[in-house]
């Protein structure tokens, strides 16, 4: 074990502080500094994304729209849902959009942990 003396100056009023430390610490003990900004992993990035897509409040109202054209009685597309082609490019490239930024994140980790 080692000892760090610190003579107090001005603001310490003349004390002395002892600071002790272990030397030989391995780094098994040591708490991880890992910085890690990014959302997702190769694991649960189909998954997560999807929910959050499918949560957004405007992605639930073209579901709900497209539903509805598959209903015959109620549609004027003669029950083809034409309004889920929309959806899906822009849910998408919404997907595409969270991928690129989730890399740039992974890289910047990757970067500041090295």
């Amino acid at each position: 074990m080692k000892e760090l003396l610190l003579e107090g100056g001005d603001n310490n009023n003349g004390r002395i502080n002892i600071i002790r430390f272990e030397e030989n610490k391995s780094m098994k003990d040591m708490p991880n500094n890992k910085v890690v900004t990014a959302k997702y992993n190769i694991f649960n990035f189909l998954p997560l994304n999807l929910w959050n897509q499918l949560s957004k409040a405007q992605n639930l109202y073209f579901i709900m729209i497209s539903y509805m054209q598959t209903i015959r009685a109620i549609s004027i597309s003669a029950g083809k849902a034409v309004q889920a082609a929309p959806l899906i490019v822009v849910m998408i490239l919404s997907i595409l959009k969270d991928l690129y930024e989730d890399l740039k994140r992974h890289r910047q980790d990757a970067e500041e942990n090295n």
